[in-house]
């Protein structure tokens, strides 16, 4: 996300993002990524082969945890970029209103 979309962002909200950059930039997140998709995996392969209906849904629920990881960067820049273009759209729209 580039300077002219943080400015529709709410302070708050620029901050938290911020914060999110300076996480993702570490070495060890890539790691934590890597790590998180192959759990994922590994668990949704427990999972077709569960013995009991109970091991299937407690390894499908890891795997669904793991995968939610595994995506977490791309997760949550979705929802900032949806805050911004809710706020683009706002100002667009309060623009329009003054022109009229």
């Amino acid at each position: 996300m580039d300077l002219n979309e943080l400015k529709f962002l709410s302070d708050e909200d620029k901050d938290r993002y911020m914060k999110l950059e300076r996480l993702w930039s570490q070495p060890g997140w890539a790691l934590v990524i890597e790590l998180a998709a192959q759990l994922a995996a590994t668990h949704k392969d427990r999972a077709t082969f569960a013995q009991t209906w109970e091991a299937n849904r407690m390894a499908l629920g890891s795997a669904f945890a793991y995968d939610h990881i595994s995506r977490l960067q791309e997760l949550t820049e979705a929802e900032f970029e949806q805050k911004v273009e809710a706020a683009r759209t706002a100002n667009r729209d309060a623009d329009e209103e003054e022109n009229e």
